[in-house]
């Protein structure tokens, strides 16, 4: 899900991290059935990023918080960690990567010999750590990694104003406005602009933001109900400063972590309909290849998309 924000895990993570402790692990654990759990799992990969694979008896302590896990969620959480990371937790836990060959990882299952969990193999591509990388593995249909299209120099900070689609705070889903928002920003992001009019799309900009520019997430209380204050809330999001639960702004209610990996502009773009519809578009084609299919699974791995 993209519309959460740092979240209460009932302890904190102090500069020794989660290996610190099993205790800060297995609340974030906990927290990843609950209603933040996006945000859990990608602190979770952050803090192990950080600090798991180079101690191998805090790697092993950490192993026995993991077993709590379901298989979908260790799945997911492998999926984001580094390289050096994945081959740790299968040292310790006794996972095996996929065959060659093998196909994609989705099916979760276990191998048919030495009964081994199969997870998704890290391969040759590193990834740059989470919250707040400049990278984001996507999820896809398949574990994909690597669909986001390059954002031409020359467009990269196209807004609006440099448009013929008049500018406006909402752009309802579905309608003549939102089609043209989007197939201007469709070519900012290098996705085909037949995007714009797919249902899929529409269903989750309804669901996100209901076509609302630059609107902050609900945990922002009283000031995401008042849009005299989103200036204020935009401003303190693009200097880093996150006062609510969730950083989540925007159309497609993007955390400041992928504003920054998929907005065209980066936070730079905030408040600005194309920037907002561009970055909406490549994190939907980085994490699931097409509007339909992140509609189809919409809320089916977290919460949202």
């Amino acid at each position: 899900m993209t519309g959460l924000g740092p979240i209460n895990v009932g302890a904190t993570v102090g500069p020794t991290g989660i290996c610190g402790g099993t205790d800060v692990l297995g609340s974030l654990i906990g927290d990843l059935n609950g209603p933040f759990g996006d945000q859990a799992m990608t602190l979770l990969a952050q803090e192990m990023n950080e600090a798991l694979g180079k101690d191998p008896q805090k790697t092993a302590q950490a192993m026995q918080q993991l077993k709590l896990m379901q298989m979908q969620q260790l799945m997911m959480l492998l999926s984001l960690l580094d390289p050096e990371v994945q081959e740790a937790i299968r040292a310790a836990m006794g996972v095996q990567a996929p065959r060659a060959g093998g196909g994609g990882d989705g099916g979760g299952g276990r191998s048919g010999s030495g009964g081994g969990m199969r997870v998704p193999s890290a391969g040759t591509n590193g990834r740059s750590r989470i919250p707040g990388a400049t990278t984001n593995p996507g999820a896809g249909t398949n574990g994909r990694r690597g669909n986001l299209p390059p954002v031409d120099p020359a467009t990269r900070g196209r807004t609006i104003g440099d448009t013929n689609v008049p500018r406006a705070g909402t752009y309802p889903p579905g309608s003549p406005q939102q089609v043209a928002l989007f197939r201007e920003a469709a070519r900012v992001a290098g996705v085909p602009e037949s995007w714009a009019e797919s249902p899929g799309l529409q269903n989750i900009l309804r669901r996100e933001s209901n076509g609302q520019v630059g609107r902050p997430n609900y945990t922002y209380g009283s000031r995401a109900r008042d849009p005299s204050q989103w200036a204020s809330i935009h401003d303190e999001l693009k200097n880093g400063n996150i006062t609510a639960r969730s950083s989540a702004t925007g159309l497609g209610q993007l955390l400041l972590s992928n504003v920054d990996r998929y907005y065209p502009n980066g936070r730079a773009g905030i408040g600005d309909p194309v920037q907002e519809a561009a970055g909406m578009m490549r994190y939907i084609k980085d994490r699931y290849g097409d509007p339909d299919n992140a509609w189809r699974l919409y809320g089916t791995r977290h919460e949202g998309y």
